[in-house]
Formats: C-alpha cells, structure tokens, sequence
C-alpha cells in the first residue's frame, strides 16, 4: 500500500526514515537541502528505498552545494577515502573544511585526525590541535581522546599528563571505551597518578564489556596469568575469543594458543590452526611464528610452509622463528642442509635474544668443532 504524503510526513516526524520517501523526496525536489541529505543517507542505507550507492552521491553533492555541512562531511570523508565515488583528496579536503567551518564536529574530528597523522596532507600538528579542540567544546569523545594523547606524548603541546588524564577522564564518563581503556593504563602503570590496580580494573572492565577489543584483550592476559584478578582460564578463553573475533590479532594469537593446548576448553588443532592464521596474516609475528610451528610439527608436516610463516616472522624480528629457520637448514626440513645458513640464522636469532637459537648455535659451534678435530686426526 502507498504511503500519501501526509502519513510519509508524520512518520519523519517520528524519525522512521524508511515509510518516510514520499515526504522526502517531494521536500528534495523542492530544493530542501536537509531533506536532500536525508535522501542521500536513506540511499546509502536503503532504507524504504533499494541502496543506490550513485543515488546517495548525487543528492549528498546537492545539499552539500547548498551548504548542507553533513552532507560535507559525508561527502569530503568519501573523496578522501575513495568510498563510494573516486578519490580525489584535495576535493575532499575543501568539503571537509566547508563542513568543520560550519560546526560540524566529526568533521573537525576527521579534519584533525588527517592533520595529526600527516594521512593525505603534510602533518600539521599545530592545526589538528584547533581542530580537535573545536570538536571537542561540541562533546566529540574522540577528539577528547586525541587530545588526551597528544599531551600525554607531548605532540604539538608540552606534556602534561594530567591535562591527559583530565580529557580521558571527560571521554571515559560519556561512554567513549578507549578512553576507558587508557585510564585502565594510567591507573595500572602509574603513569602520572598513584597505582590503583582496583580502579584500572574497572576500566578495563568498563570498556570491554563495552566492545573495546583492546581492553577485551588485556583482560583475558589478567584472567590468564592471575594479574589484578583470580586466575580462571575459561574467562580468558571469553575474553580472548570477544577480542580475537573483532579482529584483534594478539588476542587471536592467544585464543589459538589456549585452543592448541587446551587451556580453559578441549584441544583442538583446526580451532588453533585458524586462529593462528588469522592472526598471522594480519601480520601479528608471534601469530606466523606459531602457525610455522604447527605446520613444521603436524602428522603431515608441511615445511615448505612452515619455512614460508618462519620467514615472515623472522623478518619482522621474531628471534624463534630465526632460530627454527636455522634448525630447518641445519637439518634438511624442506630445505637442503645448509650449515653457514643455519649459522647465520642461529647467530641472527642468539643475538636478537633466543635462549634456544643460542643453544642451538652452540650446539653447531661444537659439533664443528668435532668434526674439524676428526679431520685433522684423519690426516696424521
């Protein structure tokens, strides 16, 4: 059944977008630069329309034109990303400027961000400060929490880790879990303040139960190890397995570990195996190294992946990984016996501080040796 214009207006008025098109396509096509824009996000959505990516860009550019500073910011954020359109980050810029100078907060958000880390213009510490602090006199938590990192690094201000601890604080009561998070770090470590192991547990509580897969991920360490709390191995595996399924690869790496071991659940190896390589292809080493180990010692060993994971691993500076590559090459695993490789890799993986890359290298010293002192008692 259609909907007649006036039901269509009443149901906007009610904030329910998708039985509201006949309302606001007509205010579109009369120039509404508000309702144009809320065309464009019920295109982008589908919501009581079919999504139409093309369609949402059209009429986001139309109320951006007419000054429509969400419109903007949508627009500037995808010419910059290259989302939905082709990317063209000095046109992007412009609309993000026109959107921050109108008072749009996330724009100024953005704006700051892109200074602050130097992303697609030349850094400008000085300017993302402006911009955050502008967003932030608006109640943007992420700006707060940008600013709560720039003092307490001293970036583009004097440290101040009380200034630091202030803007977290103002972030962490409004909801924002990183910022939850952080003073979880300051009141642990003591960065700045007296250690409250108490408190920083509540923070990390705060933020994980909120979705923050960093705190998430360090509370399935306490619950692990028995740091700030009773050791119980299966509210590790709860923790590890939130964190690890936002993508978090240490928390990946350690649910993988819990899964082949069979800490807090049953062994099982596909489980392992999976989460290993997830968490080694987001290129976590500790996570390649252990994927290497499990295809280097399975029934059906396959050392020429194995060799591949240990490479990565040892490449990003995983000393275990070093040492394993030598032992391949010491002893033929997948690889020709290469006795100088498996000497440089073992002296690569001692120095870099593996106690068993030292051993092992130790170990083909003497074995050297021998085999020199046979060749001389050989010859007389």
């Amino acid at each position: 059944m259609e909907i007649s214009y006036e039901q269509a207006k009443k149901n906007y008025e009610n904030k329910d977008l998708a039985n509201s098109l006949p309302y606001v396509l007509q205010e579109a096509k009369a120039g509404n630069q508000e309702m144009l824009y809320i065309l464009g996000t019920m295109y982008e959505n589908g919501l009581g329309v079919e999504q139409n990516e093309n369609e949402a860009i059209n009429n986001y550019k139309m109320a951006a034109d007419k000054g429509n500073s969400k419109a903007q910011f949508k627009l500037g954020t995808f010419l910059v990303t290259g989302t939905h359109i082709q990317q063209n980050i000095g046109n992007g810029i412009e609309f993000l400027k026109q959107s921050a100078k109108s008072g749009e907060a996330a724009a100024q958000y953005n704006l700051g961000y892109i200074y602050e880390l130097g992303l697609v213009v030349p850094q400008n510490l000085t300017e993302a400060i402006s911009m955050y602090r502008l967003s932030a006199k608006q109640g943007n938590t992420n700006s707060l929490v940008r600013l709560g990192y720039m003092y307490l690094n001293g970036r583009g201000v004097v440290l101040d880790v009380a200034e630091a601890y202030k803007y977290f604080y103002t972030a962490a009561k409004q909801g924002n879990t990183e910022a939850g998070y952080n003073l979880g770090l300051m009141f642990e470590n003591g960065i700045g303040l007296e250690k409250d192991p108490q408190y920083a547990l509540e923070c990390y509580k705060f933020a994980a139960e909120n979705g923050y897969s960093n705190a998430q991920m360090i509370l399935g360490e306490k619950y692990a190890t028995g740091n700030l709390v009773e050791m119980n191995e299966k509210k590790a595996l709860y923790w590890f397995k939130l964190a690890a399924e936002q993508g978090n690869p240490d928390a990946q790496n350690n649910l993988a570990a819990l899964y082949e071991n069979g800490i807090g659940t049953n062994v099982d190896l596909q489980e392992a195996l999976k989460w290993y390589k997830l968490a080694a292809e987001a290129g976590n080493p500790t996570g390649m190294y252990n994927l290497g180990t499990m295809y280097d010692s399975s029934n059906k060993a396959d050392y020429k992946e194995a060799l591949k994971w240990y490479t990565l691993a040892a490449n990003s500076g995983e000393s275990s990984a070093q040492a394993s590559i030598g032992f391949m090459y010491e002893h033929g695993r997948g690889v020709e016996v290469n006795k100088q490789e498996a000497l440089r890799w073992y002296t690569l993986a001692a120095n870099n501080g593996s106690k068993i890359g030292k051993q092992f290298l130790e170990l083909l010293n003497q074995k050297k040796e021998k085999e020199t002192k046979t060749a001389k008692a050989s010859e007389t």
